[in-house]
């Protein structure tokens, strides 16, 4: 008969088995998703930077929003201000762009995919582990609820960096060399997963209107967001 110990660590194989595959196949529905996306945005984007008249056309929908006090005053600053608005509008798509390309990367490697999905699954199963040793508690797995990795691994963290006094661009890459991935793609979870653009991000975090934003994005993980971002808002 097998040992105690050979049977721990048989359900612990198997368990292990069991995540890496589940997480393979949502890292693969999520890449194939945002691939998708990321097509979208920038077909939309590069027909809208063709069309000079359509440009103009959504520069005044911009100009519309802004405060008073941002609107120019004179038609230099109003030049001024349609260039800046339409060189972040290239940058965005500069970005959109070197997202796709670095998924398209990692969904033609296998290996890394897996090699994403090992390293996934072995957080979950050491989570795992320590909630079935606790008085109490069960041993089934249990599911992150959908955006949860991004919001607990990703969003908080940079939220808090820059709270700290970091610029969003020194929070990205800190969260980045965290996780092991690109500093684009932190910037992406940030921003396009949350449909704002880098200015609103910096600026919600600044004013704390991230808080709501998150809580609308995350209507399950309230308490979490509570928990972590209340006491820098006070």
């Amino acid at each position: 008969m097998p040992s105690s110990g050979n049977g721990l660590a048989h359900r612990i194989a198997k368990l292990f088995k069991e995540l890496v595959e589940r997480e393979l196949g949502n890292i693969q529905r999520v890449i194939a998703g945002r691939k998708r996306d990321l097509r979208r945005k920038i077909e939309a984007r590069e027909t809208e930077l063709k069309d000079d008249g359509g440009l103009e056309s959504l520069f005044d929908q911009y100009k519309a929003g802004l405060s008073e006090a941002e609107r120019p005053e004179s038609r230099v600053q109003e030049r001024r201000l349609y260039y800046n608005w339409e060189g972040r509008l290239r940058s965005e798509l500069g970005i959109w762009r070197m997202e796709l390309v670095e998924l398209e990367t990692r969904s033609s490697d296998p290996q890394l995919i897996l090699t994403s999905a090992r390293k996934k699954a072995m957080r979950l199963l050491l989570r795992e582990t320590l909630v079935a040793a606790a008085p109490g508690c069960n041993n089934q797995p249990k599911s992150d609820p959908p955006g949860y990795g991004n919001l607990q691994d990703c969003l908080i963290p940079v939220i808090r960096q820059m709270k700290k006094g970091k610029s969003h661009a020194e929070a990205f890459q800190m969260v980045a060399d965290t996780l092991g991935i690109r500093k684009t793609t932190v910037a992406a979870r940030c921003t396009r997963n949350l449909d704002l653009t880098t200015e609103q991000f910096v600026r919600h975090v600044a004013n704390g209107e991230i808080v709501k934003t998150l809580k609308e994005k995350f209507p399950d993980q309230i308490d979490l967001i509570r928990r972590n971002l209340a006491s820098l808002y006070r």
